[in-house]
């Protein structure tokens, strides 16, 4: 099977993005982004893991204009809208999350996404290399973001 249509083929496999993979997909993907990310999944913890994020970078580099992190914050939400987003609140949810932050010794944010990748046998899409290797060690295949462009 050749590169590209390895690629496609991983798309159709139900993903879960992390924070950290949408951010690199808004800033390094672009057009690419909605295309990846499309009936994806991420938690809905997603939209305030990113926005504190930009906020940091817009802090941090104080020269960036407001305008600026209002037209980031509209195209995030529109790539965003294109993903299924859920919401982890029943009660096994919640526990099943908490049972595999204690066990892989991670804040319940991170075990989130794993528990999501878990719960709809998908692949955990991160750019954090201790999450991906956390998520593996509980038979959950994990991947950057650039590992699939």
């Amino acid at each position: 099977m050749d590169g590209d249509n390895q690629r496609r083929q991983e798309r159709q496999v139900r993903q879960v993005f992390d924070a950290s993979s949408i951010i690199t997909a808004l800033i390094h993907l672009r057009e690419k982004a909605i295309d990846i990310l499309n009936r994806q999944y991420t938690p809905s913890l997603a939209y305030y893991e990113i926005g504190n994020a930009i906020w940091k970078d817009i802090v941090l580099k104080k020269g960036k204009e407001e305008i600026d992190a209002a037209n980031i914050m509209n195209l995030l939400s529109n790539i965003i809208s294109h993903m299924w987003i859920y919401e982890i609140r029943t009660a096994e949810d919640l526990s099943s999350t908490l049972k595999l932050a204690i066990e892989l010794k991670i804040t319940f944010y991170d075990a989130s996404y794993i528990y999501l990748a878990k719960k709809f046998n998908a692949f955990l899409v991160s750019e954090d290399r201790e999450l991906r290797n956390k998520a593996r060690s509980v038979a959950v295949k994990a991947f950057s973001i650039l590992d699939l462009c």
